[in-house]
């Protein structure tokens, strides 16, 4: 039954009051009429026996959940009342009830005339702001509104968390121990809960193909609990940064800041307390009319704070001038959609996401700049931590680099005239982009054809940055034993927005020098030959100077090497075992039917003696030299200590085995950076690389403030 008013007017100014006790605002400024002092009011519920939560109904987003609505008469006589629920101006539904006397009487909404009943219509999104209202016979207002409320998952939920570095016998993990809330009614399906750690947001985590450890799981109203679990982070340099539970599908429900020693104690990543802004849009770009954007506003942001994204629009007097793009209020998109249920009952889902929008970037060349602020109920700007430095700003500003070009250079250097058979050859480019930078090189063995693509099974091998020389890219190759000359290559660059640029060369390949000694042989696992194993070769010095892999049954060969003492290794991942053998070899001599045998690790197979590290630092793209590089051990304590020279690098020599932290800083750039290193017994770590950062979390920022 549909309650009737004589005019617009009328119902405007009784659902204004009702919005504007809600919100506390409705545009033109109404008055409702309120009837008499009533008994009467409206309770929500899951549940269609009427038991009424602690502290009022909340939805969980995302989810399809039933909701009854009931009429509560404390009065000493029954009551006729109008039950209306409305979204914005409208009213949606309306329904006549005679509310018992000291009861809570169940509203029935009654079947529209002329609707199926055996059909329910499909979900309807509603205006905001949705609630349920009461009315008297005299069309007046009773009691205050009771608002439908898309409840945070802070509400409900309540997670911790600790970070443990590794020790003996035990892999670094990161656990999260999620609680429910014992005051939310937990109705419904479970909460799905997903654990993030992400290297563009964690400085120095390294990423995995494979995960380890428990990232998802689900709490109901059964559960008290939910333990998940990052199992085994590798991580370079200093590793810190933030960590993301989404929870129900909402987005970064939970942030922590987060720190990862590599050695000592457990650290408590702490839940962030001031607003976190960033916008997640690409670095580079090419210039199109709509770039996706999407707007991160996390932590304790207000349903009535406002997110004001800005774009660049030039300069006056020295200084950036933006322009409005959007404006966002409360820290996600929430729409509410409903519909009839079974059994009296009403099916809301909320739907919350981040906000997102567009940028128009055409006709825009070069970098330029968008800014964020939040902006309070007095239009004042908040504090907010920078969700890119870490830092506490008022203004959010981050740079987008709006490119149409493929890059600048791409070129063979230093390429070997010819490559022997059964060697390993190096290859080495210069790629270039002045604007949109380098993403990466891939290496070829062949060349394109007319249409630019490469024969399907070419040989390919990511390049890897050069540690010591600027836009130089490596990377290196087997030359089989029956390989025809010539030998195409090919390296392709391709800059921070997908475009490329290719070189190609050729070179002669031919078999090694007769006075040239080689060696050959197999690598096999419990009596089985295996393949695909790396197989270094090192000198006498323990470097290594080339590197094959197995294949055809678990051979493998060198060629091409001068007399003296090698030392030949071989590492299989998959089982974690190694092998190991050395041999002496004069001049022009050919040894066959070498047999490396894998076994787990013991110190049999390792050199007797003391250990060194070597490597070098770097600041950005720059190595450091005069620069005191410390070893540390699980304690803390400085027990060997090095000088970066001029190419700065260093050396760490006489070491016993054991797990250490090399260390540096540089006290002009406040920067500084580690690497955990385990040592075995003789050991030697080369290329171990100290890359100095100025942490989000050093003493500029915000946990030091």
């Amino acid at each position: 039954m549909k309650v009737h008013f004589p005019n617009r007017p009328a119902l405007l100014a009784l659902l204004g009051g009702c919005i504007l006790a809600i919100t506390g605002s409705v545009g033109p400024q109404v008055s409702a009429q309120v009837g008499a002092a009533s008994k009467l009011s409206i309770f929500l519920s899951h549940k269609k026996d009427g038991t009424r939560p602690r502290s009022g109904l909340e939805l969980r987003p995302n989810l399809l959940q039933p909701v009854y609505v009931f009429v509560q008469n404390d009065s000493d006589k029954d009551e006729e009342v109008t039950v209306l629920f409305v979204g914005g101006e409208q009213v949606e539904i309306s329904q006549t009830v005679k509310a018992l006397k000291g009861e809570a009487t169940l509203v029935r909404w009654t079947t529209a005339a002329g609707a199926p009943k055996d059909k329910e219509p499909g979900l309807k999104e509603l205006p905001s702001p949705a609630f349920f209202s009461l009315i008297d016979t005299a069309k007046k207002r009773v009691g205050d509104p009771y608002p439908v409320v898309v409840a945070r998952p802070r509400s409900y939920l309540e997670p911790e968390a600790k970070f443990y570095p590794a020790t003996k016998g035990r892999l670094s993990r990161f656990d999260v121990l999620v609680k429910r809330q014992a005051g939310f009614t937990f109705t419904g399906p479970p909460s799905r809960v997903e654990l993030e750690l992400r290297p563009d947001r964690i400085t120095g985590l390294v990423p995995r193909r494979e995960k380890r450890g428990r990232y998802a799981g689900l709490v109901s109203a059964e559960t008290d609990n939910l333990s998940l679990s990052a199992v085994d982070l590798s991580f370079q340099g200093p590793g810190q940064g933030y960590v993301f539970l989404h929870v129900d599908g909402y987005p970064r429900a939970f942030v922590f800041e987060a720190t990862f020693p590599p050695t000592g104690t457990p650290a408590t990543a702490l839940l962030i307390t001031k607003p976190l802004l960033r916008a997640g849009v690409p670095r580079y770009t090419r210039p199109v009319e709509k770039l996706p954007l999407v707007v991160e506003a996390d932590g304790p942001v207000g349903y009535r704070d406002r997110v004001k994204l800005e774009v660049l629009a030039g300069t006056k007097d020295g200084e950036d001038v933006f322009s409005e793009v959007a404006e966002f209020r409360g820290p996600r998109q929430e729409k509410l959609f409903y519909r009839r249920g079974p059994g009296s009952s009403l099916l809301f889902q909320p739907e919350v996401k981040d906000w997102a929008t567009t940028l128009d970037l055409s006709g825009v060349f070069g970098r330029t700049k968008i800014r964020m602020r939040l902006l309070n109920t007095e239009n004042e700007e908040r504090e907010v931590i920078d969700g890119v430095t870490g830092m506490l700003v008022t203004k959010v500003i981050q740079d987008i680099v709006v490119d149409d070009s493929a890059p600048d250079v791409v070129r063979f250097i230093d390429l070997p005239r010819q490559a022997h058979r059964g060697s390993t050859l190096l290859l080495r480019a210069r790629a270039v982009d002045k604007q949109s930078d380098i993403a990466e090189t891939v290496f070829y063995l062949g060349k394109p054809g007319p249409d630019g693509k490469l024969p399907v099974g070419t040989p390919t091998a990511r390049g890897v940055p050069s540690r010591t020389e600027k836009d130089v890219w490596l990377a290196d190759f087997g030359i089989a034993i029956d390989q025809k000359s010539p030998l195409d290559v090919t390296v392709r660059a391709i800059n921070g927005v997908g475009l490329s640029g290719t070189d190609s060369a050729a070179i002669a390949v031919v078999d090694p020098p007769p006075d040239k000694a080689s060696v050959t042989g197999i690598v096999v696992e419990q009596d089985v030959p295996v393949d695909l194993v790396p197989v270094r070769l090192l000198n006498a010095r323990r470097i290594p100077i080339s590197i094959v892999r197995t294949a055809g049954g678990g051979k493998f060969g060198f060629k091409g090497l001068v007399p003296g003492r090698y030392t030949l290794t071989a590492r299989r991942l998959a089982t974690n075992t190694v092998g190991e053998t050395a041999v002496t070899i004069r001049a022009a001599e050919q040894i066959t039917d070498l047999e490396i045998l894998l076994q787990p690790p013991n110190k049999d197979t390792l050199q007797k003696g003391k250990g060194r590290i070597e490597g070098t630092v770097v600041e950005g793209n720059r190595l450091q030299a005069g620069l005191t590089v410390e070893l540390r051990d699980p304690a803390g304590k400085t027990v060997a200590t090095a000088m970066t020279d001029k190419a700065g690098k260093y050396e760490l020599k006489n070491l016993e085995p054991g797990s250490y932290t090399v260390f540096a800083s540089k006290s002009a750039s406040r920067t500084r950076g580690q690497q955990a290193v385990g040592l075995r017994e003789g050991e030697v770590k080369t290329d171990i690389v100290i890359k100095l950062f100025r942490s989000p979390h050093s003493p500029a920022c915000l946990r030091c403030h």
